[in-house]
């Protein structure tokens, strides 16, 4: 509902800009968007109509959990420390089924933008506080650093908290005929709610098991799109964006995990494999609209290349589509 300037319920967060948005791309994998589940937000926002086009906005959201954070799991139980080689890296959810598995505080985030007959600017900035809060039971995040054949009880605590924030600016300009360019570069620490890149695949935040060392994930996100409209009926996008994350400090003693001295728990390749270094989306949509407005057939090419912080080498996919859509 809105009354006046105030916006009260659930809607799109106010750190999506639609207008950004690449247009007739469908993929929920558009780097440095916010695409996926996290996108409508319970909230309360304020609008001021500054004038000549510019508009000011304050939003309190609901924070979810939207991330992966990431961590060596550790034993709940008495564990012989030779026998924790855990060359995996799995996730843990903050707000778990577990009695006091919350976040507190709802995320806040301001803005600004400005339209004209020649386009759209924005920019905006975010805080919020990364936490997970599960100290009432079930799986145990960090444990206790023990020597080699010795016997150890998991004393870990669950409770992780830090301040993240974000800043993103971009642009939708109108070239000549119906054309548009439109960009995006955002910068994300730790909050997978304001880029689906660490809610999906990046992860929030990195909690080392042994040392229960807590560092944010970050991403920069640089994306870029441009649709030509060759007449009324037929119109192309071309589409590419790029995300680099940071290695958190917390991973550098993943090489340690096993106590002392059992070279066979070295794993740090495979550890390693599971946290993000770069990613590539591009996509090429063409678009045959006979009825305007009301029937179109699309035809998209995707691809997407990925890298990860264990080497230098990469994987690459592609995805073919073909649709046809009513609009009434």
């Amino acid at each position: 509902g809105t009354i006046g300037p105030w916006l009260i319920g659930q809607t799109n967060t106010a750190w999506a800009d639609p207008l950004l948005s690449p247009s007739d791309v469908g993929d929920p994998n558009t780097i440095g968007f916010v695409t996926t589940s996290n996108v409508r937000q319970p909230q309360v926002r304020y609008t001021y109509l500054a004038g000549s086009g510019i508009t000011l906005s304050g939003s309190l959201e609901a924070h979810p959990s939207s991330g992966r954070y990431i961590t060596p799991s550790s034993s709940t139980v008495a564990t012989i420390a030779t026998t924790m080689t855990l060359a995996t890296v799995g996730s843990f959810a903050s707000d778990n089924t577990d009695t006091g598995g919350v976040t507190n505080l709802p995320t806040f985030n301001t803005g600004i933008a400005w339209d004209q007959p020649w386009g759209h600017l924005m920019a905006r900035v975010g805080v919020g506080q990364n936490e997970i809060r599960n100290a009432t039971g079930g799986t145990q995040i960090t444990g206790t650093f023990c020597a080699t054949g010795t016997v150890c009880t998991n004393t870990g605590t669950n409770n992780f908290t830090k301040w993240g924030w974000a800043a993103e600016t971009g642009f939708a300009l109108n070239t000549w005929g119906q054309d548009q360019w439109k960009g995006l570069l955002s910068y994300v620490v730790g909050l997978g709610n304001f880029n689906s890149d660490m809610g999906s695949t990046g992860g929030e935040a990195f909690i080392n098991g042994y040392t229960g060392q807590y560092s944010l994930v970050k991403e920069l996100a640089v994306e870029t799109s441009y649709t030509h409209r060759f007449n009324p009926n037929w119109r192309m996008t071309a589409e590419v964006g790029m995300g680099f994350f940071n290695k958190p400090s917390a991973a550098a003693g993943l090489t340690n995990t096993c106590g002392t001295g059992a070279a066979t728990c070295n794993a740090t390749a495979a550890q390693l494999a599971s946290f993000e270094k770069r990613h590539l989306s591009s996509h090429l949509v063409g678009v045959w609209a006979p009825l305007p407005g009301l029937f179109e057939i699309s035809g998209q090419w995707t691809h997407w290349e990925r890298w990860v912080q264990s080497s230098s080498t990469w994987g690459a996919s592609n995805q073919y589509g073909l649709a046809a859509n009513f609009y009434w």
